[in-house]
Parts: C-alpha cells; sequence; structure tokens
C-alpha cells in the first residue's frame, strides 16, 4: 500500500466516525481529555492549524475557543465529510493536503497540533 492508503480507503469520513462512536466509555474519556489539552492551550484569538483533521472531531470542539481553525486532511472523503459535520461552524476551512507538503505561508498560525 502506498503512502496514507489504508487511512484513506478504509479508515476515513463515516468509517472513522463511527469508530469513535462505538469506542469503549475508556477510550471516550481519553479522546474527550486530548480535546480538553489543545483547548487548554489556546486564546481566543489564535489561529489554528490541525494536521490530519480526518471528520473534524477535534476541529469541531476547538472551534469554540478560537478566531479560526483549518484542517487539513490527506483523504478527499474525510475532508468533504468534514466540511458537511463542520456545517454549523462558521470560523473554519478544510483542506485536502498532505501535512508533509503543505502550501501555507510559514509562521501563519499561532497553534498547530496533531491528534
Amino acid at each position: 500500500m502506498h503512502k496514507g492508503a489504508y487511512y484513506k480507503e478504509k479508515l476515513s469520513a463515516d468509517r472513522l466516525l463511527r469508530c469513535y462512536e462505538i469506542a469503549p466509555r475508556r477510550i471516550k474519556q481519553y479522546l474527550d481529555a486530548e480535546i480538553q489539552f489543545v483547548i487548554s492551550n489556546l486564546h481566543g484569538s489564535d489561529l489554528v492549524l490541525e494536521l490530519g483533521c480526518g471528520y473534524g472531531r477535534v476541529m469541531k470542539a476547538v472551534s469554540q475557543f478560537v478566531s479560526w481553525i483549518v484542517g487539513n486532511d490527506i483523504s478527499r472523503e474525510s475532508s468533504e465529510f468534514a466540511r458537511s459535520y463542520m456545517e454549523s461552524c462558521r470560523n473554519y476551512n478544510v483542506f485536502l493536503m498532505d501535512a508533509s507538503q503543505m502550501s501555507f505561508r510559514s509562521c501563519i498560525f499561532d497553534v498547530v497540533f496533531c491528534i
């Protein structure tokens, strides 16, 4: 399989969402703790980038605490799903982009994270 193929073809978008939905309680606690850790290190005026945003699980939670959030993902299916998942949010962009070959200007983001 080529770089990212498993994720792109087998574990993207709604399939990834389903994994989180059926996760045991303890795993869900861990996932929530990840989000809370990120949020605790943000400021309301931050411009934030999430590398590998998937379907937008973390982006959606974080978007409430920043001025703007940008996500990128290598899966077209996840990127498209993220746009619909984030539809109620007004301060985001999602890009189909490999994190190792990004086309953003240097030093544009206040915070960059990857979960």
